[in-house]
């Protein structure tokens, strides 16, 4: 039984694979245009002649269907598009919705006879049984090597009564019910036909009255296409050559014959919905009426009159919308013919290049051939561009070398594609290779630095140095505003060899809030990095200092900076003598307040000593026995204390008066003195 009923259920999970056309045409339609995107998607379009009222037949893939409602646009130059139709594909829950079990019925023979616990089952083998199924319960057992295996062992209600047996050992299981087992068997069926990758026809219905031709076309996913490039440098002349050629891949599922090809590059928006799929609403159930039963209205709130009246107005004009009848199908086309379609080239494959805001297309001017599975390599770009080797140090690829790099202008009169560029160099003996580089998007008119290898033959080193400096300062109301400029330099030491001159360009890395002081010349910039670039000659050592700079602002309260602060800010050579004149100032009268409040603070600390003093001497009183010497020594220390403490009250009385000076003086200083 395990052997034929799991036979029946595996049909469920076996996906059968054709390889179709993405748009497999009839007789009538043949594929004419392809172009290829890097965004993953191709637009198909197809070409056929007919004459009158016609329905063009395609062939699509189910895994394609989806696109193909999505994308599929239909030019006819003087008939109208009727309609588009396909056989519809129901979603597997509703084909299940009138069985007596779920697909999940279906994973397994012991899960399908619990599902249909109390059909009647006929099992063939060494014993038969014949009766309805009452349960299927799993049952695991230990064997001599210690592996655990699990059967399933099932009960039936027959004649005879309770009897049971192990499903894994049963020969066959069949339903005694010939519509039950229909069912299982349309089910089986069912599944599998959903899972298949077979092909769908889509029939496009158009009328008119002459012949014509008509066209119809489709987005769906195709491979992207690449790009790679060769560059060959000459030492001897300010040009190199640039070639592109662009890699591509027919997946489609047939022979593209005589096709005209064009090959787009961008990042376009693309993305799949599911309209080859049957969707149900989910309603609200509500219990059936009896005599006697009340179910009140939920409310949900009142409002004023005048806002629930245009409440209803708006949710009838919404309804008026959405109710409104789609535009006809059969409308007429009012996108025309599609664009006119180059006369094919002899000799090599040449392109034209159309560039748009979001992305550029390469056109062959000549139709292609390739076959379905097959690999094409094309040329779509050959021509000189202004080279120009250079020297470009980047710190975070290798700190003591810079990279030997090209800088080369883009007047090919077309965007290129990013891509990986392979090197050559021309030499006596021919073309030399030199290496790899990364070429990102390149527009046309712009600059790129190709880098792609390393120049042991230049040393850079660095060394940083930063400063702190006060460079404006104001006072008013006893706030001091400080404007200080932070700098930080780099001074790169850089040396050409000995035979050959460096273009040398020095990556410094930009910082937000920074700004570039020095140099003032020879300086572009990208996302991240200043480039600084200097020539040098053979031989020729040179320092570039790369400064930046940033301003700061302080503000700070002048009581609460210490005299030594203020003193360093009176030597700052960045002010001017009158500043500088007015900090020392406070910083004079600041020095004064800060003396006097540490001669109350040791005052203070002394007076505690004492105290704590006392304290001891009082205790040692009471341990020790009346007018003998030790006590009249306590006696006599506590006197000398008393008056310490009493000299100490009066020192401090005039302390905190200078105090209440110095802090006046500061003060009025600080409320004239301006800057």
């Amino acid at each position: 039984m395990h052997r034929s009923l799991s036979a029946a259920l595996s049909t469920a999970g076996v996906a059968t694979s054709l390889l179709a056309a993405p748009f497999a045409a009839a007789e009538d339609m043949k594929l004419d245009r392809v172009v290829l995107s890097t965004g993953g998607v191709g637009y198909f379009e197809f070409a056929g002649s007919i004459a009158g009222a016609s329905t063009l037949t395609l062939d699509a893939p189910v895994d394609s269907v989806d696109d193909i409602l999505k994308s599929l646009v239909v030019f006819d130059r003087s008939g109208l598009v009727a309609q588009v139709s396909l056989p519809g594909r129901a979603p597997l829950d509703q084909v299940f919705r009138d069985l007596p079990f779920d697909q999940s019925a279906l994973s397994s023979p012991d899960a399908l006879l619990n599902a249909l616990e109390g059909a009647e089952v006929k099992v063939g083998g060494s014993r038969s049984l014949e009766g309805k199924v009452l349960s299927v319960l799993p049952e695991q057992a230990m064997l001599e090597d210690g592996r655990t295996i699990t059967s399933h062992r099932v009960t039936l209600m027959t004649a005879a009564g309770l009897q049971q047996f192990i499903l894994e050992e049963a020969e066959s299981v069949q339903f005694a019910d010939p519509d039950l087992q229909a069912e299982v068997n349309a089910a089986l069926e069912a599944v599998a036909a959903y899972r298949a990758t077979d092909t769908r026809p889509i029939a496009v219905s158009v009328t008119g009255m002459e012949r014509r031709e008509v066209r119809v076309g489709y987005v769906v996913e195709a491979p992207l296409w690449k790009t790679t490039y060769r560059l060959v440098l000459d030492p001897e002349s300010e040009t190199s050559r640039v070639q592109g050629w662009a890699v591509l891949e027919n997946m489609s599922g047939t022979d593209w014959e005589a096709v005209d090809l064009t090959l787009a590059s961008g990042n376009p928006v693309t993305f799949r919905q599911a309209l080859y799929e049957a969707y149900y609403v989910d309603r609200p159930s509500v219990p059936v009426e009896v005599f006697g039963r009340v179910l009140p209205r939920a409310d949900d709130g009142s409002m004023p009159m005048a806002k629930a009246a245009m409440d209803r107005a708006e949710r009838e004009e919404s309804f008026m919308a959405r109710s409104a009848p789609a535009p006809a199908l059969m409308a007429e086309s009012a996108a025309g013919a599609p664009p006119p379609v180059p006369e094919p080239s002899r000799g090599a494959v040449a392109t034209e290049s159309d560039e748009a805001a979001a992305q550029v297309a390469f056109h062959l001017s000549r139709r292609i051939d390739l076959e379905a599975g097959h690999s094409l390599t094309l040329p779509i770009i050959d021509k000189p561009v202004p080279a120009e080797q250079v020297a470009l140090y980047q710190p975070d690829t290798h700190a003591a070398h810079p990279l030997v790099g090209v800088r080369l202008s883009n007047e090919t009169g077309s965007a290129l594609p990013p891509g990986v560029l392979t090197l050559y160099q021309k030499g006596d003996e021919g073309l030399r290779y030199v290496g790899d580089a990364q070429l990102d998007s390149f527009p046309k008119a712009e600059e790129r630095i190709v880098s792609f290898a390393l120049d042991l033959d230049t040393r850079v080193d660095v060394e940083r140095d930063s400063t702190d400096a006060v460079t404006k300062a104001t006072l008013a109301d006893g706030v001091l505003r400080l404007t200080r400029r932070l700098e930080e330099t780099a001074h790169y030491r850089v040396a050409a060899p000995s035979d050959e001159g460096r273009t040398m360009i020095i990556e410094h890395r930009r910082r937000p809030g920074w700004d570039l002081a020095v140099p003032k010349d020879g300086v572009t910039t990208t996302d991240d990095f200043y480039r600084i670039e200097r020539v040098l000659a053979a031989g020729e050592q040179a320092t570039i200092d790369v400064t930046l700079v940033r301003p700061v602002s302080d503000r700070i309260e002048v009581g609460t900076v210490s005299a030594d602060r203020l003193a360093a800010l009176a030597d700052a050579a960045t002010l001017s003598p009158e500043t500088r004149d007015v900090f020392t100032r406070i910083a004079e009268l600041k020095r004064s307040v800060e003396r006097q409040q540490n001669a109350i603070d040791r005052m203070e600390n002394e007076r505690a000593r004492l105290l704590e003093e006392q304290t001891r001497l009082r205790e040692n009183l009471q341990a020790v026995p009346a007018d003998t010497d030790l006590h009249h020594r306590y006696l006599a220390s506590l006197d000398r204390q008393e008056d310490q403490i009493e000299s100490l009250a009066q020192e401090r009385s005039a302390a905190e008066q200078a105090l209440r000076e110095a802090r006046a003086a500061l003060g009025d200083y600080l409320s004239s003195a301006k800057l």
